[in-house]
């Protein structure tokens, strides 16, 4: 932000109380993006099924929705610093949203997998506690004729607080009702401990491979499973794992 020239832009989500006070002291023109009444471009509602993640939003007096079709809340959040950008570049605000429609899930990054008729909804390639906590919640209110179960790989470079961070993603898991926990790998042990104290059944594996065969072992038709982790837990070799156990079983 320093850097930028005196006509610069720079777009903050004001949701988010530690990021929102840099434009304060910002010389150029700050915008605003999120749900609350700070926000340039406001999110006025979310609500999520099978369907997608339907975004009600407004800009200055004018208002609009569209439908995302990508996994997890937090993704409104998203794509309103997306809007905000190209209304500041001149794009037309209901053509943009237009355009979001038809954005799909990347390699990892929410994709949904049928196996063995069970689906799994692979967010494989990165984890945050926020995110994380989103896509709990999303797996929380999907359809399901069987379980849904969490597998959760440790989230990396969380310092300090690690152990605790993983513990509340777990209470979260539990309060969610989440029916099975599987947590991977290091820290992920305090998630699967708080899940269990919660009441939820969990197991702690030690790596992408034994939860390969974990999977390949429990799934049954009609189960609904979330695998997300830090990308350096490699939980996609998990998922190939029990595609390549099952197809030969």
């Amino acid at each position: 932000m320093a850097a930028l020239p005196a006509n610069g832009v720079v777009f903050l989500n004001c949701d988010n109380v530690y990021a929102a006070q840099f434009g304060r002291d910002f010389h150029g023109r700050t915008v605003y993006f999120g749900s609350g009444p700070c926000a340039n471009l406001q999110i006025l509602s979310t609500a999520e099924d099978v369907e997608g993640l339907h975004v009600g939003y407004r800009s200055g007096e004018r208002e609009g929705s569209f439908t995302l079709h990508m996994l997890g809340a937090h993704n409104a959040l998203n794509a309103a610093a997306g809007l905000a950008v190209a209304q500041e570049a001149g794009v037309d605000l209901e053509a943009a949203a237009t355009a979001l429609e038809s954005l799909t899930a990347g390699d990892q990054r929410g994709q949904t997998i049928e196996l063995n008729g069970a689906t799994i909804l692979n967010d494989s390639y990165n984890s945050n506690p926020e995110a994380l906590q989103s896509m709990i919640r999303t797996l929380a209110t999907r359809p399901a004729k069987g379980r849904r179960i969490l597998v959760a790989g440790e989230m990396l470079e969380m310092g300090e607080h690690g152990p605790a961070l993983h513990a509340a993603c777990g209470e979260a898991a539990a309060k969610a009702g989440i029916d099975v926990v599987v947590a991977v790998q290091g820290n992920a042990e305090h998630l699967a401990t708080s899940a269990c104290a919660g009441g939820v059944p969990a197991v702690f594996l030690r790596d992408a491979e034994a939860a390969g065969q974990w999977l390949a072992e429990n799934l049954r038709a009609g189960d609904v499973v979330l695998v997300k982790g830090s990308h350096g837990v490699h939980l996609e070799r998990a998922i190939e794992i029990a595609k390549e156990r099952l197809a030969g079983a």
